[in-house]
């Protein structure tokens, strides 16, 4: 398991807390999403399955997906202590990947802007 550096005490990724992280499919890794979480991250990527969201919607089609643990696919991407630089975080790393499976930010009709002073 992998650890980031921030934590006083090494700790597997699944139980990060304050984290921005990527869902990226097993077989086509075009198909993916970033979201953070100020909780830790298996209990993040349970939510994802087990209410409606378009990584549930992924997962219950694709095979390639069913073949794996799905905490697998989900990978830290950075963290911190401050949720304002969560939010930042997020932001920054969705602006640069664009991830496919983040369809709220794109079909709500409701356009983000973020402000750096």
């Amino acid at each position: 398991h992998s650890t980031l550096s921030w934590c006083s005490t090494p700790l597997p990724a699944s139980r990060l807390m304050q984290l921005v992280y990527q869902f990226r499919c097993s077989d086509d890794q075009s198909v993916s999403y970033i979201g953070k979480t100020k909780r830790h991250l298996h209990t993040r990527a349970r939510e994802h399955w087990l209410k409606n969201s378009a990584i549930k919607d992924h997962l219950l089609g694709c095979n390639a997906c069913c073949d794996n643990d799905p905490m697998q696919l989900f990978k830290v991407l950075d963290g911190c202590k401050s949720d304002y630089k969560l939010r930042i975080l997020e932001a920054s790393y969705i602006k640069l990947h664009k991830p496919s499976l983040n369809v709220q930010l794109a079909g709500s009709g409701v356009e983000h802007q973020l402000r750096v002073l």
